[in-house]
């Protein structure tokens, strides 16, 4: 009982925060049987935007004290499409063009554990700046009582994750 009210507390405030989240989470999202294959590599790897674009950087960390390999693999969609995914304490970047944009993070589904949003939220894009987003999840042994937050960061935070981190190269699953 204890678990479901917690998970509704968590999701109420989800939708509270962004009241266009609970209109349409589908100008954010992507395609719900999309699924991503992730190979993370712990070299160094340099950003560049492209021309007229703005940089983002996507950043997961986790904490799962009571779970040994339980890392979870988070999928992200930019403006109703996903763009990549992370898995475990990783990141991964892309280019967008200058405007409003709609960031969807969204645990991978796996047999048992509920897809629904971790989060949603929208940002304006300027060409030539960068912007750090991280999905924080906190994951139980039981895999299914999770709490995310999706936000934001400053890039001295973002710079710090992103050194303890490995890059994620995401491809969507055949």
């Amino acid at each position: 009982m204890k678990s479901c009210l917690v998970v509704f507390l968590f999701v109420f405030s989800v939708f509270a925060l962004n009241p266009a989240a609970l209109a349409n989470p589908q100008s954010a999202c992507g395609q719900s049987e999309v699924h991503f294959d992730i190979k993370k590599d712990s070299g160094e790897h340099v950003a560049q935007a492209e021309a007229d674009k703005a940089l983002v950087y996507i950043i997961q960390d986790e904490a799962h004290p009571d779970c040994l390999k339980c890392d979870v693999t988070t999928r992200v969609g930019l403006d109703g499409s996903w763009i990549g995914a992370n898995n475990g304490d990783s990141y991964f970047f892309f280019s967008v063009g200058p405007g409003e944009h709609h960031l969807c993070a969204n645990r991978q589904p796996e047999l048992g554990v509920s897809t629904k949003p971790i989060a949603l939220l929208s940002f304006t894009a300027e060409a030539g700046k960068t912007y750090y987003f991280r999905v924080h999840a906190i994951y139980g042994a039981d895999r299914g009582a999770s709490y995310s937050d999706f936000a934001a960061v400053d890039s001295d935070e973002a710079q710090y994750l992103i050194s303890i981190s490995a890059y994620a190269n995401s491809r969507p699953k055949k």
